[in-house]
């Protein structure tokens, strides 16, 4: 008798088995069917946002020209910087700017004095805080 009592506890334990790991089919299979459901849905309505959340990246301005996901065409077109021949003392300083892909912050700090030469030959000094970069020179 004992051990038919072990055996009908082992065929418990498989059919408890069985029916968890059903279950766990279900649901994963479920929440898949409902989250192709929901993004279609969305992405036919043209507002297609990750979560529905619309400050999500997944916006056209932020996806390769030409290139689909989730029904957002994307109209980012990248720019050829690969002829660029700046260099970080070129370009002012803390501002950046992208050469060959890379992108460098430049290092250039003018001079703090502007320095001209006038109509009779004189060297004329003009502190930095007078003349701006709209003056001319």
């Amino acid at each position: 008798m004992k051990k038919e009592g072990k055996v009908q506890n082992d065929k418990r334990k498989k059919i408890i088995i069985l029916i968890t790991v059903i279950a766990l089919i279900g649901i994963i299979v479920g929440g898949i069917v409902i989250r192709n459901v929901v993004v279609k849905k969305q992405a036919e309505g043209g507002n297609y946002f990750a979560g529905g959340n619309a400050s999500s990246s997944l916006i056209a301005n932020n996806i390769k020209k030409g290139i689909t996901i989730g029904g957002i065409t994307g109209t980012l077109e990248s720019i050829d910087t690969s002829d660029a021949t700046a260099t970080p003392e070129d370009i002012a300083y803390g501002k950046t700017g992208y050469v060959k892909g890379e992108k460098i912050t430049g290092t250039y700090v003018p001079s703090s004095n502007y320095i001209f030469t006038d109509s009779l030959g004189n060297k004329v000094k003009i502190p930095r805080r007078i003349w701006s970069s709209k003056s001319t020179r």
